[in-house]
Parts: C-alpha cells; structure tokens; sequence
C-alpha cells in the first residue's frame, strides 16, 4: 500500500511551518503541503496521487467540508471509499499551541495516524434489513420532507392537520403514543384514541361536541373530553371514550416529543428537534443497515447468569445506546446494529467477554508510540533525535470521542476567537494543550503492514519546478550531508533524500512516470503557493 501524508495551513491561519512537519514524517511514500489544500490544492495533489500511485491518503483538516471534498478527490481517483484519513491540526494543535509545538505535534499526529493504520483490524460489517416504514408523531413539516423517498405515517397525537398541506403521499392515523417498543426495522407503536376505525369522518362529533376537545383531521376526541349526549351523534358508534388502543409497526420512528431510555440516543428512533441532518439519518437508513463490526464477543466467559439465576448486568447497565438486552434472566443479547463504539460494554465487563475490535490494545499502543519521542540513544524516532523538537513537556490525552473530543475542539475554536487563552501562554493549563490529540476511535482505512525494525523516509517532490510544458518529476534521492542533529547512529543508517528544486542537476536526474496533467507555479503570491505543493519520496532503509 502507498501512503501519501497532505498537511495543509487552511490559508496561512494555522500558525505551522509546513516545510518543518514534512521533515517530521515518516513511513509514508509522499508528504505534500498547501496553503489550502481543500481548494488551491487540489489539482497537484491529483497529480501527486497519480505519480505515487496513492491508494492512502492522510490529510491536515478537522473541517467536515474540506474533508468531502477530498474524499471526493479521493473517489475520482478511484480509491477505496475508505481510504482517507483526517488529522486535526487545527483546533486541538495550532490554534492552543505557538509555531514550534504546533509544528512538531502535527507532525507526530500524522505519524500516530499511520502507526494506527498500520495496526487495523480487518473490516467485518454487520447488517440488519428494514422496510421504508417511517412513522412522525406530531410534526407534519417532516413527515412531507420524508414522503418522496419513504412510506410516511403521520401521527397526529392530538393535533389538528385540517390545514396541513403537502400530505397528500402522507397517511395519517389518529391517537395518542403511549409506548414505543422494539428496535429498528421493527418498532411497535402503541397508540391510544377516543375514536375507532368504523369513523367515517361524517363530522357530527366536531360539530356537536366540546370545543376544542374534537380534531376535524383526523377525527379524534381529547382524552378528557366530557361523556354527554354530544357522543349519540355518532351513526356508526364510533366513539369511545373510554380509549381503544391498537399496534403499529414501523422500521424508523421520529417522536420529537418522546424520551427515550437510551442515554446516548438508538438507531432508527429520533427524539428532540427535527432538522435536516434527522432527515438525512432517516434516509440513510432506508432499506437497512450494513456498518463496521465493533465487538469481540466470547459469551463462554459472559457471567451474565446460569440455570435461570440472574448473574452480572455490567455490560446491560452500562449500554447507552439499547444495543445490550437481556432475552432471558441468565443471559444477555448484543444488537451489534445499534452498537455505536462507545465502548461502555467493554469498560464495564468484569471478565472480557467483550471487546470493541477498534481501536485495539496494538493500534493505541503504537499510535501512542509514534507521538512520543524517543528515550535514549534508540532511533525509533524521527523526532526523538531532533534537538529543536517543540515539544517540551509531552502529555498524552485519552478522552470519550462521543463528548469530550468536541469540547477540545470549541476549547481551540474559543482560543481562535479570543486570542489569549491562557493554554497558549502554559502548555499544561488545558487537556487541549496536550502533546497529542485526543485518542479516539480512528478513521477506518484498509490495513498496512510495515515492516518492523525498519523507518521509511518519505522522498521530496515540489511542484514548484513544474510549468505547463514541464511535468513534476519523480524526486532524486541522494545521501545527505553530515547533520549534526542526527546521532552518528542515524547517520551510519538511514540515507536522506534532499527536496527535488529547479536546479538543473536534480531536474536531469530524476526518473518516473509522467503525470496526465501538470502543475502551473501560481501568477500571484496567493496561487503561487497554494498550487506549490511540496512532497517527499520515500525509500526503506538499508539497515
């Protein structure tokens, strides 16, 4: 697998030295850098992608937007849908951190990074089948959002939707919701009206009874309506006011009203205000779900029960999600489709017999590995042989990536905004200020093995060579010469390559496949250096 590592300083507010980070990185094929990457950049980043034959990418933004837009480069290169990985060298690095340490800890997240691709498990997915059953309790803007793509029921739960347009592909059902049992693809609604199904909506009842106690559309009747002669209009006996009650089916529920046991919310039913991201999860969902497996399961060492005798309710206890039930007393089920990776079953369970498969104890280990320095006089790092290393007092952060990672990240964008967060003054004033980013359940990619013992060094490429008759060429390695930096170790093992330019001695040496399209160097200082994106090409060490 060729990975190529993209850094980037979002138009210069990003206090890092891009030429520094690239000198930081290791065991990837390529490391480029842009001023914007997500725009500017992205032509010679194709370009790079095609010479190097990327299948991997690594790129510097926390922005959802700009990471789209490079899946989307990603996909037109016809790279696997998860092959790109995100940095955040932004909020939780340059915006709490001064230059040196901004640089140098961006450079070890893109080496944690691709220790942890290094260490991923292998995909397995999960999957459960649904319908396009969708039931909206109360709230007929979103039940006409979903009507073109799903099979909508609007239930009105008490209200009035005589003037309700645009619901013509709506059913809409009377009553109350009284229980929501089930799980997605097969929720059970329990609803409760004043009115059965032999109404005929003659309307004798909205006009003889109370008022405001009896809905036009649907017909139904408020459950403290008063009894009375008004209920003797009925021709077909329809009203009673004692309640019936009947069961609906659904795959998804959307109940802005409803509350629902799951702390941290379950797959397929919606709670709390609908927006136009609920509407999107709703359509995602259509059909059924395939998504990662998540969990390593041993049930022979579950201590959940025995011969009918209740036992440890950790894992059930803990599930913020629903994702954990127990069918009997003395066992316990996983539904691994509402399984969200939280990890709470797995820090609840006395005896292992659950385990989330990513990130595994190997891939935090070597992630953490790849962002501290080294000790002594071992070459295990790049960074642990560099004297100007920025990084002083190395912290690393472990924190939940369902809350806490957010937070870190508001805490950058309030450091951004005000510019004297006092974490930029004292490293150690905030968890934000860390030596590393919070680590969390990394980005899924296909899997790397690298090759123990030995430390790549990414070659250099720069585009601010090529022109429109001239193609970025494959970089020339060449030894470098003595640095004093280096420990004599280093030295007598790894071979460096230096940063192809527009000297005519690298341009007539180099070697490699021609790009379809080339690199123009900018017209103006802005273009010029977003389009110059800078990479180097890497070879295994002779040692």
């Amino acid at each position: 697998m060729n990975v190529g590592a993209f850094v980037c300083s979002c138009g210069g507010t990003c206090d890092i030295d891009l030429e520094e980070v690239r000198e930081g990185v290791e065991e990837v094929d390529v490391v480029a850098s842009s001023e914007l990457l997500c725009q500017d950049g992205r032509p010679a980043m194709s370009q790079v992608i095609d010479e190097y034959d990327l299948d991997q990418l690594i790129a510097t933004t926390p922005e959802p937007s700009c990471q789209e837009r490079i899946r989307s480069l990603a996909d037109d290169h016809g790279l696997h849908p998860e092959a790109t990985a995100f940095v955040d060298h932004r909020e939780t690095t340059a915006w709490v951190h001064d230059e040196a340490e901004a640089t140098d800890k961006t450079a070890r997240l893109i080496n944690a990074k691709r220790a942890g691709l290094a260490e991923e498990a292998i995909s397995r997915t999960v999957s459960t089948e649904a319908g396009n059953r969708v039931a909206v309790v109360g709230d007929a803007d979103a039940a006409r959002s979903l009507s073109d793509e799903a099979d909508v029921t609007l239930i009105a739960d008490g209200r009035e939707f005589a003037d309700a347009e645009g619901l013509d592909d709506v059913s809409v059902e009377r009553g109350h919701v009284a229980a929501v049992e089930g799980s997605f693809g097969e929720f059970e609604l329990v609803v409760r009206a004043q009115v059965t199904d032999d109404c005929i909506d003659c309307m004798e009842c909205v006009r003889e009874g109370p008022d405001g106690m009896v809905t036009e559309f649907p017909v139904d009747i408020h459950p403290e309506a008063p009894d009375g002669d008004w209920v003797d209009v009925c021709p077909t006996d329809a009203i009673e006011l004692d309640g019936t009650t009947r069961r609906l089916e659904f795959d998804q529920v959307i109940h802005p009203g409803g509350t629902s046991r799951a702390r941290g919310g379950r797959v397929g039913f919606y709670t709390g205000p609908v927006d136009a991201g609920t509407v999107a999860a709703v359509e995602s969902h259509l059909g059924g779900i395939e998504k990662p497996k998540f969990l390593d399961l041993e049930m022979d060492v579950c201590a959940a029960g025995e011969s009918s005798q209740q036992g440890c309710t950790a894992c059930v206890d803990a599930c913020p999600h629903e994702a954990v039930d127990r069918p009997a007393v003395d066992e316990v089920a996983f539904d691994e489709t509402a399984c969200q990776n939280c990890g709470a079953c797995t820090s609840a369970c006395p005896t292992g017999a659950t385990k989330l498969r990513e990130p595994s104890n190997e891939r935090i280990a070597r992630e953490v590995e790849a962002l501290l320095e080294a000790d002594g006089d071992g070459d295990e790092s790049l960074l642990g042989a560099r004297d100007d290393a920025g990084i002083e007092t190395q912290v690393v952060a472990f924190v939940c990536s369902e809350r806490a990672s957010e937070r870190l990240r508001a805490y950058g964008r309030r450091a951004a905004r005000h510019g004297d967060v006092e974490s930029r003054q004292e490293p150690t004033a905030s968890p934000s200020s860390a030596v590393a980013a919070p680590v969390s359940t990394p980005v899924r990619t296909r899997r790397r093995n690298w090759s123990s013992g030995s430390t790549r060094r990414p070659a250099i490429w720069d585009s601010a060579s090529a022109s429109a008759s001239s193609p970025p060429r494959r970089a020339t390695r060449r030894p470098s010469p003595q640095n004093s930096r280096r420990s004599s170790r280093r030295r007598s093992t790894r071979r460096r390559c230096r940063r192809a330019t527009t000297r005519p001695r690298a341009a007539s040496t180099t070697t490699g496949p021609t790009p379809t399209s080339t690199v123009t160097a900018g017209r103006s200082k802005a273009s010029a250096h977003c389009s110059n994106t800078s990479s180097r090409s890497a070879r295994r060490s002779g040692g």
